[in-house]
């Protein structure tokens, strides 16, 4: 490995910490996915790339502020699994009553 590679490795390193990179997937994971999939599946029925728009700024909202409760989710895996497939659900019914 050429020096110039070496400390790109450690620049790039000191970028990512693991909490920085938890953080990251936090937000990819249980919160992204689901809206991003919703926002497909609308827009795949619908055909309106707005709507989809719509629906995925909703369900990452609905998703945020159910992650925002006071009760600890994170101890709870069905809840927490429950909260990310209901976001997405209640992202479109939001969607539905403002279109």
């Amino acid at each position: 490995m050429s020096p110039q590679a070496r400390a790109e490795a450690r620049s790039l390193r000191r970028r990512l910490q693991p909490l920085s990179v938890r953080r990251l997937a936090d937000l990819v994971g249980p919160r992204m996915a689901p809206a991003l999939v919703a926002a497909a599946f609308v827009e795949a029925y619908s055909s309106s790339i707005t709507f989809a728009a719509l629906v995925f700024a909703l369900s990452l909202s609905v998703s945020s502020l159910s992650r925002r409760s006071g009760f600890p989710a994170a101890l709870l895996p069905a809840a927490r699994a429950t909260l990310s497939v209901a976001a997405p659900v209640a992202g479109v019914a939001l969607a539905a009553m403002l279109a």
